[in-house]
């Protein structure tokens, strides 16, 4: 598992209500970082939202087989983190993560693939890449990979 170095903003305001002198939250927190994944196996994407949906601190939002929707998807669901496949029918990932990179700026972006070789992790890398995950990995340094993308 490589892990990028990638800026992320700071959370939610929790400052207290000075009006009634109770603690309130002015903006309420996600208490779990939601996922949106873009894979084209089922069974894998099946396979990793259960464990991403088995944590207390994760959820996954949303996912797609391929590119199609992925930026309207993203709108709309306003994931925290975006798990992408490489290889992908159509449309590969890194045209995907240029996309979500023009439309949505610095959104934190897991690339996960079977394929590791050095020249696709200098293009992940390049891309701002939160970081890149090998599909082979134990599922504990998967949810690693993610919960580092996300400054948890």
């Amino acid at each position: 598992m490589t892990i990028f170095p990638h800026h992320h903003g700071t959370g939610p305001d929790l400052s207290p209500d000075k009006a009634s002198g109770a603690a309130a939250v002015l903006e309420s927190p996600r208490a779990r970082k939601r996922v949106y994944i873009v894979d084209d196996h089922r069974f894998f994407v099946a396979g990793l939202s259960s464990l991403i949906n088995h944590c207390s601190d994760l959820e996954v939002c949303g996912s797609a087989a391929d590119g199609a929707h992925v930026v309207r998807d993203v709108r709309r669901l306003h994931p925290d983190l975006v798990i992408l496949d490489i290889k992908l029918p159509r449309t590969d990932g890194l045209t995907i993560a240029r996309g979500l990179r023009r439309v949505f700026g610095d959104i934190p972006i897991v690339f996960i693939s079977s394929l590791a070789e050095q020249r696709v992790r200098d293009e992940v890398s390049a891309l701002g890449a939160a970081s890149f995950i090998e599909k082979t990995q134990a599922p504990a340094r998967v949810l690693e990979g993610i919960r580092r993308a996300l400054g948890l």
